[in-house]
């Protein structure tokens, strides 16, 4: 009888040890979620660029880039153009994370997209749709930005327009490896120089 109680202990242990690690490995990760583009770099700086939209036809969008810090298993964010709102983004699960910010329903067109849930308590929840290797997020400054296969190369077919979203994966001088990251099963990728960009966050 004692040995069945003990072993019953072990495993008792044993599954909430398991339980505690598979929490423990749960962490904000860079990637496109719905949504939302989400930059985590190696101190802990995270960087997002919501974009939502709904409706067919006469769409309605909300839009706007937010800059924080990982503390635990969230980021407390804030905006980064006025107003300057606050919130956070944490981590429910592998392939989720919770959204909540004060007031994001009063930014422009975000009432008509974001649900009250939003704004308070746990927030909203936004599947990770594919997982990235960025480190930080720019803009693309320039009206037409071609792609290049490699950093001195030539410039190629691909390429990514003013007000698009990158994310950075690389760096070699004057020359940044991006990624554009859409919905499409295949994403964009390639060198860019550093002037065709603008950082989404100071």
């Amino acid at each position: 009888m004692q040995g069945k109680a003990l072993t019953s202990i072990v495993v008792i242990l044993t599954a909430l040890g398991y339980a505690s690690a598979a929490g423990a490995a749960a962490s904000l990760r860079s990637g496109f979620y719905e949504g939302v583009v989400l930059a985590v770099g190696p101190t802990g700086r995270v960087v997002g660029h919501f974009d939502m939209e709904q409706g067919d036809g006469a769409t309605k969008r909300c839009v706007f880039d937010f800059v924080g810090e990982i503390s635990g298993n969230q980021a407390i964010i804030h905006t980064v153009q006025s107003p300057n709102l606050s919130g956070r983004i944490t981590v429910s699960r592998a392939d989720e994370v919770m959204f909540s910010m004060a007031h994001v329903r009063d930014l422009p067109g975000c009432g008509l997209v974001l649900p009250p849930e939003a704004e308070a308590g746990s927030g909203i929840g936004l599947d990770r749709i594919r997982s990235g290797s960025w480190t930080d997020l720019a803009r693309v400054r320039n009206a037409r930005v071609a792609f290049k296969a490699a950093a001195d190369g030539a410039a190629g077919r691909t390429y990514v327009v003013k007000g698009d979203v990158v994310g950075i994966l690389a760096q070699q001088g004057n020359q940044v490896q991006v990624v554009y990251p859409t919905e499409r099963d295949n994403w964009a990728q390639g060198w860019v120089a550093a002037a065709d960009l603008a950082p989404l966050a100071p």
